[in-house]
């Protein structure tokens, strides 16, 4: 797909630096996204329906016991852009030599460009390694600037914790996340093809520490004031949301 033409379509996802580095490794192919009841006490669960060929979640209200609709705010097929920290670097007044003379290539103008958190360090066209002092953070990244697309794939509702403690299927829900499930699990993986473990009776310390390591970061996400609501030990509803990261050209 041509990057105009994705852009014309895509629609914004943010993601933490670490979440980044996760998709550009090929690591994470789904992402959790909260899911805030408009009037909680009264909404039992949620469920997907697909009506008029656009799914929405639904949920029973307690009160007069008719099911209730939002549409979800992503549909599968839709393309997505990645918002994630970013700076605009202009070699003129960000490098760090300040002698361009020095420098042919900075000679004339250079166009300023944009640059990642996630890459850490950058190399401006004047060979000077430099990183900003300040990174923009990714709500405000513009769309111009997106560099990396996904498409989804499948979307589900379910608790947040389901899936990390259901037998058979936490150590894959980690995976899918794009969390570093360690060398002890990665080898019971390669070597048996699942995880050793495979219930919460025999489930080893090492996965269990891997996902408080991720409910940590859940956590990280939240607001502090919002934790006692929708923070990891609340269960919150989630929508799941599987995607692939989709090559465009320039």
């Amino acid at each position: 797909m041509k990057r105009e033409a994705a852009l014309k379509v895509a629609k914004p996802i943010l993601f933490n630096t670490e979440m980044v580095k996760a998709i550009q490794d090929n690591r994470k192919t789904v992402t959790r996204r909260l899911i805030k009841p408009r009037f909680r006490e009264k909404e039992r669960g949620f469920f997907t329906a697909t009506i008029a060929g656009q799914l929405f979640l639904c949920y029973s209200d307690e009160d007069d016991n008719e099911t209730r609709r939002v549409k979800s705010p992503y549909q599968v097929g839709d393309i997505l852009y990645v918002r994630e920290a970013f700076a605009l670097y202009d070699c003129k007044s960000d490098c760090p030599a300040k002698k361009h003379s020095d420098f042919p290539k900075c000679k004339g103008d250079v166009t300023p460009f944009y640059i990642y958190k996630t890459d850490g360090v950058t190399k401006s066209p004047c060979g000077v390694w430099e990183a900003p002092d300040k990174w923009h953070p990714s709500i405000h990244m513009p769309k111009e600037a997106a560099r990396i697309f996904l498409r989804v794939k499948k979307i589900s509702v379910e608790r947040f914790q389901d899936s990390f403690f259901k037998s058979g299927s936490t150590i894959f829900a980690l995976l899918g996340e794009g969390v570093d499930i360690g060398e002890q699990c990665r080898e019971c993986i390669n070597t048996y093809g699942s995880p050793c473990c495979i219930d919460d009776e025999s489930e080893c310390g090492t996965l269990d520490e891997v996902r408080s390591d991720y409910s940590d970061l859940w956590n990280s996400t939240v607001k502090k004031s919002d934790l006692a609501k929708y923070g990891w030990a609340t269960n919150p509803w989630a929508l799941v949301i599987e995607f692939e990261k989709l090559e465009v050209e320039a």
